[in-house]
């Protein structure tokens, strides 16, 4: 008990030199928002879809100093012939709502681009010869997007401040890649052509599912505004006084609305890969006579609006309705602040990433040099499979041949069990005692392989089935083959899909899992392995133990399985709470398993525990078998346990970034060190990426208001 509660003491400590950060510059993502209701700009990425696919995303990067920007970074693979998100920035202003027939100009200004990729150094150049590039590429890539303001109205002002209720959406596009559509296109439904400053749009009508009319301006030539700073005035004077006269529009069009919401974003279609849309510079200048301006604080303005916008052609999201109004209620009651995320994320393209994290690699690199030592082993492993008998200065004994009953898996698997044998039958003590430590060890390393191929962000093949990894480990060595992991981890896991709740969860069920499929599938045969006072039932329960990858696979699939058929299949906000602490209790058991190895071992050892623990030769190569065997399994330590720090290492870096924590690295190395010796590397290593976890809970816990 005192272990575990020394665990948890060690990722207090940990928890207290990484210390969470918040800055101006702040990541958004899903149905995140940045900024409160009465702010001058409130940014969301607007993931309203339903329809939409659960490993698409889209984040924003929110900068809002002076002048303010963002970009919002999305990916969405499926066409559902349909929107799945509008990130936007929505503008505020004092006199808003007010009556079209009391505005006397609405300045809006903008700058905008569209990037392939999801770039480090989120683009600033709005040029057209850079505009010219990028959207080449994006329509080669089957990008469906585009660029426009958004607004509301409606002859109740209230309703202006609700998209699912406002009788007018009103959309002006500054531009489009693909082939968006909207309403009124199909039919040619042109009511006129407005001028605005030097640009000519065409404003197209139609009528939603919804009852929703739209109105749709598009610049009539097809061009692309990249920036735009003019008076929108003349096509609200179009809808306020020639709209409602124009034969092709009903009779239920408003006269004389309110304006309400006002924004600008992009409606994303489709994409293959990530994309980047970059807003800036944007700002809202509106005038309207004194007399009929209106204050935020009355009554009539204690309204604000649903975040989940229609889009041309489509209803409105249902559950999203009662998101809306539930948001007003608790603003009129409260005056509550919407909570942000305090992260921001660097983008990065994934080759800079694999540049970035080739001294993962290294460690494959050595491990490989290890195994050049291994050349005196195998003439005595086959001597000894010859005779059926694993002999040393000690003794003799009888060691099976065959197991599984399957004769490629029984002559690989022999070899590697007479290796085995020398760990653990104490010929060797010192390798005894190492590899008991390594082995116990890796248990907890072996959980976070189990739990990341839960999460749906990481679908790398290797990361989502780790019994690829795993098994060909016991072939060919988890020191070579973890950095391989490692590498392709953090490759394919940007810092956007650890801080996407959406992306980074892996459930209740697996969590609820991890425990009985380790004991089950590891710990049943890994300390018999090691104690059962019988040396050929040690070997017996070696063989179990070398397909534990396989056991593991089916015992975790069959629990997970069970518990998600006998619980709710709807995931809520409270699973995110149940999830971490289901993880805390795995982390803090298998670490106490780990430290009371450690300790227990740590005395027993003879000689320098560098000795034991770290490897002896790299130039020179060592001449007997046994010391062979022993110098490889300590590059395989060395190498796993390197491999997975520097990985974390990475991780944490992404996450110093992303502002979700700041790292002083000297300190928090040396505070690692003291905590590893106490409880040892492989503690260490599972405290560390629990510490992670925490880290992305606290900034995960304050997502949307509270409701009433």
């Amino acid at each position: 008990m005192r272990l575990v509660v020394g665990a948890a003491n060690a990722v207090a400590l940990l928890l207290g030199v990484v210390s969470a950060t918040s800055d101006h510059v702040t990541t958004i993502c899903d149905k995140q928002r940045f900024g409160e209701l009465n702010d001058s700009l409130m940014y969301y990425p607007n993931a309203w879809n339903d329809k939409s696919p659960k490993d698409g995303f889209v984040c924003m990067r929110v900068d809002n100093s002076t002048p303010p920007s963002f970009d919002a970074i999305w990916d969405w693979d499926k066409d559902i012939q349909d929107v799945h998100s509008f990130p936007y920035v929505r503008f505020s202003h004092k006199d808003i709502p007010l009556r079209l027939s009391s505005l006397q100009s609405i300045r809006l200004s903008t700058k905008w681009m569209y990037t392939p990729g999801s770039p480090s150094d989120p683009p600033r150049d709005f040029t057209q010869s850079v505009w010219a590039e990028n959207k080449a590429e994006l329509q080669r890539d089957g990008v469906q997007a585009n660029a426009a303001w958004d607004f509301f109205l409606d002859d109740d002002r209230n309703r202006t401040l609700y998209p699912q209720d406002a009788a007018i959406e009103f959309m002006v596009w500054l531009g489009r890649v693909g082939d968006p559509w909207w309403l009124g296109r199909q039919e040619n439904m042109i009511l006129s052509n407005v001028t605005l400053g030097e640009t000519e749009f065409s404003l197209y009508y139609g009528r939603n599912s919804g009852g929703t009319h739209v109105f749709t301006a598009v610049t009539r030539n097809g061009e692309d505004v990249l920036s735009f700073d003019e008076d929108f005035y003349p096509l609200f004077e179009y809808i306020l006084e020639q709209a409602h006269k124009h034969i092709d529009t009903p009779n239920d069009l408003p006269k004389d609305p309110w304006l309400g919401i006002v924004e600008f974003g992009t409606e994303t279609w489709l994409s293959d890969g990530n994309v980047t849309f970059t807003a800036a510079d944007f700002s809202m200048e509106l005038n309207g006579p004194v007399r009929n301006r209106t204050k935020t604080n009355s009554s009539d303005d204690d309204s604000t609006g649903g975040d989940d916008n229609s889009t041309d052609g489509n209803d409105k999201n249902s559950s999203d309705d009662e998101e809306d109004h539930a948001s007003t209620l608790s603003r009129s009651m409260l005056s509550y602040a919407l909570m942000s995320s305090t992260a921001s994320v660097a983008m990065e393209s994934r080759l800079w990433r694999a540049l970035f994290a080739l001294p993962i690699l290294a460690f494959s690199g050595l491990m490989v040099r290890a195994f050049a030592m291994g050349e005196p082993v195998g003439p005595v492993i086959q001597n000894m499979l010859e005779n059926s008998y694993f002999t040393w200065d000690g003794g003799s004994v009888k060691i099976l041949k065959e197991f599984y009953g399957i004769t490629l898996l029984d002559e690989i698997f022999a070899h590697i069990t007479v290796a085995f044998a020398q760990l653990q039958f104490f010929s060797d003590p010192r390798a005894y005692w190492h590899s008991l430590v390594f082995l116990t060890d890796f248990a907890g390393m072996y959980m976070v392989f189990l739990i990341e191929g839960y999460r749906p962000a990481n679908k790398f093949p290797l990361v989502r089935f780790p019994f690829i990894i795993l098994f060909l480990a016991q072939l060919l060595g988890i020191g070579f083959l973890a950095p391989v992991y490692f590498f392709f981890f953090y490759v394919s896991t940007p810092a956007y899909k650890l801080t996407t709740p959406s992306l980074h969860r892996p459930g209740v069920a697996s969590c609820v899992a991890l425990l009985p499929t380790i004991a089950l599938s590891y710990f049943s045969s890994h300390f018999p392995s090691y104690f059962h006072p019988s040396l050929e039932a040690r070997n017996w329960w070696n063989w179990i133990w070398q397909l534990f990858p396989v056991w593991a696979s089916f015992i975790m699939l069959v629990i997970s399985k069970t518990i998600s058929g006998v619980s709710k299949t709807r995931s809520t906000k409270g699973d995110s709470n149940q999830e971490l602490v289901i993880l805390r209790v795995t982390v803090y058991l298998l670490a106490f398993i780990s430290t009371a190895t450690w300790w227990y071992t740590i005395p027993k050892i003879e000689g320098p525990l560098s000795e034991v623990f770290m490897p002896q030769y790299f130039v020179e190569f060592p001449q007997e078998p046994d010391e062979c065997l022993r110098t490889i399994i300590q590059y395989d330590y060395v190498c796993t346990y390197s491999a997975g720090f520097l990985w974390l290492a990475y991780h944490f870096s992404d996450l110093e970034k992303a502002g979700i924590c700041e790292v002083p690295w000297i300190r928090a190395l040396a505070v690692a060190g003291v905590v590893g010796a106490v409880v040892g590397p492989g503690s260490l290593f599972i405290l560390i990426w629990l510490l992670r976890e925490e880290l992305l809970a606290s900034q995960a816990s304050v997502r949307e208001p509270e409701k009433f």
